[in-house]
């Protein structure tokens, strides 16, 4: 196993442990909501402290990036941890069992130099006990079983995982529009709050694609390895409606992504929304 791998793992189950331990006691679970429809609870805030105390343990001069966007530096930049420590919130609070730990680890390009890559990935299911995971040419794993998308032609008889903008009610409208190009043309769809966790059941085949918007850092870049490894893709552009932009994010097997990309070409192409 990859030695950051290993560590990361060991983060993200110890995490896991402290809040299978206070999920059933709703005392516990104390929450804010800021003016982002965020919810901060002192779980997620503790959790964080647990993957950093494990991180800097083993990796002392490694730079941490919270889910804020708040930077713990360390003397080697080179190497960036990026957490989450709770994905998602809402349903830790509302005690609706799907939520995950997650942790990408971006390596800085020898080639380039100025280009980092996600070289590990980790995303915990607390509650279910998966572990899903990648190494940058290593391949994915879920519970060290590897995990390899099967292809599906038929994007009619497909299911789709969607990240809603709940958010930030201004991307409504625009996402909406595009839903619906979708929804005539699959099977059904799936909501289930956890963007980390819908991005590796695309991989694990439990969905056959995942669309969605300005995706959280953390997630976006474990889901991109954990997908790709798997033998799948992710693809992403941006649209432009009236000043408001929205980062699409479409995943699933080649011949699924572009089926969508297809279907919203039109649209987007009449309606002048590519930048």
């Amino acid at each position: 196993m990859h030695p950051i791998l290993n560590i990361a793992t060991r983060a993200v189950r110890k995490a896991g442990d402290y809040i299978i331990k206070n999920y059933e006691f709703h005392q516990n679970i104390t929450s804010i909501q800021n003016k982002n429809n965020n919810f901060i609870t002192k779980i997620d805030h503790n959790v964080e402290k647990i993957l950093i105390e494990i991180i800097h343990k083993s990796y002392p001069y490694h730079t941490i990036i919270t889910k804020k966007g708040n930077k713990i530096l360390g003397k080697n930049n080179d190497i960036q941890w990026i957490i989450n420590p709770l994905s998602d919130g809402i349903n830790f609070i509302k005690r609706f069992p799907h939520f995950s730990i997650s942790i990408a680890v971006l390596i800085k390009n020898i080639i380039t130099h100025n280009k980092k890559y996600t070289e590990v990935a980790v995303v915990y299911d607390p509650i279910s006990n998966e572990l899903f995971s990648a190494t940058r040419g290593h391949g994915a794993q879920l519970n060290n079983y590897r995990l390899r998308m099967t292809e599906q032609h038929i994007l009619n008889t497909s299911i789709i995982a969607l990240n809603f903008p709940f958010k930030n009610k201004n991307f409504s409208d625009l996402f909406i529009k595009t839903l619906n190009l979708i929804i005539k043309n699959c099977a059904n769809f799936r909501n289930t709050g956890s963007t980390s966790l819908d991005l590796c059941y695309v991989a694990a085949n439990r969905v056959d694609a995942f669309y969605g918007i300005n995706l959280n850092t953390c997630d976006f870049l474990c889901g991109d390895l954990i997908i790709r490894e798997a033998g799948g893709i992710i693809n992403n552009f941006i649209i432009n409606d009236k000043s408001i932009f929205l980062n699409i994010f479409i995943a699933g097997d080649l011949h699924i992504v572009k089926d969508i990309l297809n279907i919203l070409k039109k649209y987007l192409h009449s309606n002048k929304l590519f930048i």
